[in-house]
């Protein structure tokens, strides 16, 4: 082999070379974008899970606090008590913080392919919070254990165990005030 042809075979080697390295960088490109692409469809999928329209005919409300049963009840006059407790508990929160809650559930994936509840916490459930309404209609979210992965919480409502919803942390973390929370501070004026 003459130097020439030598000179033509490592020119060529190093097009061939940067022919499939411009082939593979446009492909992880190509792939890239339809990962993207993909990922922005299914990003802000919201799944309705629950809403209610009449979040003022609530009536009870109970739920877990650091493994404590809390029962908030409305009374005749609108005003919520805590059942079982003496302490004077404030309706504001009640009613501008958690109730609002309860107007729309909403879930940011479904999983209905389930094995075992008790590998998403069902077994040992964090939070179980029933609600009640004048009408006698109840509910019930289920909360089991938290995602860290992505902060969210795994959740069933109504006994149904064929769904498990992918929820955010904002209904376990409303709905895990302890009553000491609640109670209204002295000094201070209760507004409804």
């Amino acid at each position: 082999m003459t130097d020439k042809q030598k000179k033509s075979f490592v020119v060529m080697f190093f097009i061939m070379l940067a022919v499939v390295g411009a082939y593979l960088v446009i492909n992880l490109i190509v792939e890239n974008k339809k990962a993207n692409e993909e990922a922005q469809e299914t990003k802000g999928v919201i799944i309705e899970v629950y809403q209610s329209d009449n979040i003022d005919d609530i009536v009870s409300i109970s739920y877990l606090a650091d493994e404590q049963q809390v029962k908030l009840v409305k009374n005749k006059e609108g005003e919520w008590n805590a059942e079982g407790s003496d302490l004077e508990i404030t309706s504001k929160i009640i009613t501008e913080e958690m109730l609002p809650q309860l107007r729309y559930v909403v879930a940011d994936d479904v999983i209905d392919d389930i094995e075992s509840l008790d590998e998403f916490g069902f077994d040992a459930p964090i939070n179980m919070i029933d609600i009640a309404y004048k009408n006698g209609e109840e509910h019930k979210f289920v909360i089991g254990t938290k995602n860290t992965f992505n902060n969210a919480y795994y959740m069933i409502m109504d006994d149904n165990k064929e769904k498990i919803y992918v929820i955010d942390s904002v209904l376990q973390e409303t709905f895990s005030k302890k009553l000491e929370e609640l109670q209204i501070v002295p000094g201070e004026e209760e507004n409804n």
